[in-house]
């Protein structure tokens, strides 16, 4: 009886003092509750693998901000980095950074580090950081790719800040907990509130109406001086020569013939991009048609050069300067097809590099370098180690703002092909 009793007594002790057997043990097996339960639960905490687990979530956390942000080359105080068009172009990895520490601030492995309320803050107010830069950046800037000084920079972060934080406060979580319909209610029977509602709602939908109705008009040298120079301009085309034949032997009834003589082709022809544009006026002193329009690509340059080859602007004899990849990556098979659209007889093709601060820039050089290795017809003019010299638009790829820029970059297609330069 006593030994039976002593058994007992242990089973008993044994099932208070170590929970963990109820959490490892058999499936009948219940944890125990109250404080043994509290103990059970620090000590399972402080145990090897869970310790283990939140270090490497940690090293982890830590490994892809590490590395996100260098990789980007990520400034913490502009935000920016040298292949971006500004400090909005990279806003959005910066936001894609302020995620990655959110969420590892809310995981177990990243909670240890990064669960501070600043890294908080940043994640759940994310969204809205992202989504009124834009606007608020446009307004200061008033044009696209155009830098902000450090005090714009600054500016616009606080403004962005302060409407993010009214966003979240005030629309993002009403609506999220269901409290939206109480908040309009408590706005309405408040007088104040209600005439400072009223008030930004009318100067939303005044802002809106004029915005849509106004008339487009250029901002910004860049916008302005392409326009001017007639960004959508295209080649003059030489008009055809109709001959008309007719039967004069009498009493005979015949159709006339038509035959359709093409003009001469040109000795040199220069397509491209906006860039191009901003030297057309040059180029065309000297006698190149030049057909350049804004936001081209690849597939435009080759239909532009088709539709030339038949109107016989393009021909034996021509020389074709060719400028593209400032807008977008272009592969070797799309360099390759813009060599094919070129016939066969022409006196030779000319591609230029291309200068922008986007990241398929350096790529796109690359394959135009390589373009005379499979293509022995083609020359390159290295427009983006020849321009570091002088000095561009703001946007550090347009050369309409400057007289110097435009006639640097005409003499030296100008000097490819042989012909005077212009002062």
């Amino acid at each position: 009886t006593s030994a039976r009793r002593r058994m007992r007594v242990a089973s008993v002790s044994t099932s208070r003092s170590s929970p963990s057997s109820c959490a490892w043990g058999a499936e009948r097996c219940e944890p125990a509750s109250g404080n043994s339960q509290r103990q059970y639960v620090r000590r399972s905490r402080r145990s090897l693998p869970q310790v283990g687990v939140k270090l490497i979530g940690v090293s982890v956390a830590i490994a892809v901000v590490v590395g996100v942000v260098f990789a980007d080359g990520f400034v913490p105080l502009a935000c920016s980095d040298e292949n971006s068009n500004g400090y909005w172009t990279v806003f959005g990895r910066c936001i894609s950074i302020n995620d990655t520490l959110y969420l590892g601030s809310i995981s177990r492995a990243g909670g240890l580090l990064l669960g501070n309320p600043v890294f908080n803050w940043i994640g759940t107010r994310s969204y809205g950081l992202y989504l009124y830069h834009w606007p608020i950046f446009q307004i200061i800037r008033r044009q696209a790719q155009i830098l902000l000084t450090p005090v714009e920079f600054v500016v616009a972060m606080i403004l962005t800040v302060v409407i993010t934080e009214a966003s979240y406060r005030y629309i993002e979580t009403p609506i999220r907990k269901g409290q939206f319909r109480a908040m309009v209610a408590h706005i309405r029977a408040d007088r104040r509130l209600t005439v400072a509602a009223v008030t930004v709602l009318v100067a939303l939908g005044l802002a809106t109406t004029s915005m849509v109705m106004a008339e487009p008009q250029c901002v910004g040298s860049v916008q302005c001086s392409l326009q001017d120079n007639d960004a959508d301009s295209t080649s003059t085309t030489t008009p055809l020569t109709n001959t008309t034949v007719l039967n004069t032997t009498p009493g005979v009834t015949t159709a006339p013939s038509t035959s359709t003589t093409l003009p001469p082709p040109k000795a040199n022809v220069a397509i491209g991009e906006s860039v191009m544009v901003g030297a057309k006026t040059q180029l065309e002193s000297q006698g190149v048609v030049v057909n350049a329009k804004e936001n081209r690509g690849p597939e435009g340059v080759k239909n532009a050069i088709l539709q030339m080859v038949d109107e016989g602007v393009v021909g034996k004899g021509t020389t074709v300067v060719v400028q593209v990849g400032t807008n977008a990556p272009v592969g070797d098979k799309e360099f390759d097809a813009i060599v094919a659209a070129v016939p066969a007889d022409a006196a030779g093709i000319v591609f230029m590099t291309v200068r922008a601060p986007v990241e398929w820039v350096p790529g796109n050089n690359e394959r135009i370098i390589a373009l005379p290795a499979r293509h022995p017809q083609v020359r390159v003019i290295d427009w983006n180690a020849e321009s570091q010299t002088i000095e561009l638009c703001p946007d550090g790829i347009h050369i309409t703002c400057s007289t110097e820029a435009a006639n640097f970059y005409a003499n030296l297609i100008l000097t490819e092909l042989g012909l005077p330069n212009v002062q």
